[in-house]
C-alpha cells in the first residue's frame, strides 16, 4: 500500500494519518498530509493529528485506552 518503508515513529504518523484518510475514502495525497502534519506547532503529537483531521473537515476525539479495553470495544 505504502511506496516506501519509514523508519521513525515521526513518519510512521504520516503513514497512520494518511491511511485513515484513505479509509475515509478522503482524497489527499500522502504529501499533503505529511505538509499539514510537519508545519503543525505541536508535531510529532496526537493534537497535530486532530488538528489536522479538522482541518479537513472530519470530527475526531482521543481516547486513553489498554489493550484490554480495546479488546472489548
Amino acid at each position: 500500500m505504502f511506496q516506501k518503508l519509514y523508519k521513525s515513529l515521526h513518519d510512521n504518523q504520516v503513514l497512520v494519518t494518511h491511511a485513515l484518510l484513505r479509509g475515509l475514502d478522503f482524497k489527499h495525497s500522502i504529501h499533503e498530509v505529511e505538509e499539514t502534519l510537519h508545519s503543525h506547532p505541536d508535531y510529532p503529537s496526537f493534537l497535530s493529528i486532530t488538528d489536522s483531521l479538522k482541518k479537513w473537515g472530519i470530527d475526531s476525539f482521543a481516547i486513553k485506552s489498554s489493550n484490554e479495553m480495546l479488546k472489548e470495544i
